[in-house]
């Protein structure tokens, strides 16, 4: 198993404890597949996320593709008088209520939130602009 950097585990309170039990890439990605399926994945910073995915796909021979959608790129087209898009900032200033912050189902559930929010704003259809 590799090693969890510091500075990582300081900002997600995850540790190689809580690892070792976790099931493996290979053993789920089939369930990821499954559920991705004819889907749009909604990210912030969605190409980040989608590198990564991309990447343990690729490891274990997989091809995964996927459209995305960034709720980083989105805000700012939807948004453009916010001071910062970082997912705290931005929720802090709509009133996005963020519980267990860096953690996968906290900031999921913020982004969830927040695309709710730009969903009601697009009028434009910025979403079919920006989908990749």
């Amino acid at each position: 198993m590799k090693e969890i950097q510091p500075f990582i585990e300081n900002l997600t309170g995850i540790n190689k404890e809580m690892l070792k039990n976790a099931p493996k890439f290979k053993d789920i990605s089939k369930k990821i597949m499954d559920i991705t399926n004819n889907c749009t994945l909604v990210a912030h910073n969605a190409d980040f996320d989608y590198r990564v995915l991309r990447n343990e796909f690729t490891n274990i021979g997989v091809n995964f593709n996927r459209k995305t959608l960034c709720t980083i790129e989105l805000s700012k087209e939807l948004l453009p008088e916010q001071d910062s898009y970082s997912l705290g900032k931005l929720t802090t200033s709509l009133g996005i209520k963020i519980e267990k912050r860096h953690r996968a189902d906290g900031d999921a559930m913020a982004t969830l939130k927040l695309f709710k929010m730009l969903l009601e704003k697009d009028k434009a259809n910025v979403i079919d602009r920006l989908t990749k």
